[in-house]
């Protein structure tokens, strides 16, 4: 192996280790909705790093799904009012829920989402 490919596997390897903590974030982010914010940004951090990798389908399904799930929080939130909302707020926070648990179980299998 050369020093180049010694470098990509170390690189590849701390970004999945970041990975699997931004999970545990997302997850953490049912209850405290700050760790949401502080995922996201290491997402964003760690995009470049995770490059031709599995890691990099698991950062951007982690950035698509605080995306996802914050238009499904913001449309609740707006449409409360009506009742509607509800059922808004309730299918993000189980789109949240199961992508995090998915994509979790698919990195920690090596396995692209």
């Amino acid at each position: 192996m050369t020093p180049t490919q010694e470098n990509l596997l170390v690189s590849a390897n701390k970004a999945r280790s970041w990975a699997l903590i931004c999970y545990a974030l997302y997850g953490l982010g049912m209850a405290l909705f700050f760790s949401l914010f502080v995922a996201i940004a290491l997402n964003y951090w760690l995009k470049p790093q995770a490059k031709d990798s599995v890691v990099e389908s698991h950062i951007s399904w982690q950035i698509r799904t605080f995306w996802f799930t914050s238009g499904l929080m913001i449309i609740g939130v707006a449409t409360a009012y009506i009742n509607v909302g509800y059922l808004f707020i309730f299918a993000g926070a189980l789109t949240l829920c199961l992508r995090t648990i998915w994509g979790a179980i698919q990195l920690y299998r090596y396995r692209p989402v």
